[in-house]
């Protein structure tokens, strides 16, 4: 299968996000306890 390289970056930058969020959650949960 090829992929563009567009795609892979578009690809790449939701995961960028959804790790993102996944850090900032862990940071609020320190917080609050």
């Amino acid at each position: 299968m090829i992929v563009t390289k567009p795609y892979l970056t578009t690809l790449y930058e939701i995961l960028k996000k959804i790790e993102g969020i996944k850090e900032e959650r862990i940071v609020n949960d320190k917080t609050a306890n």
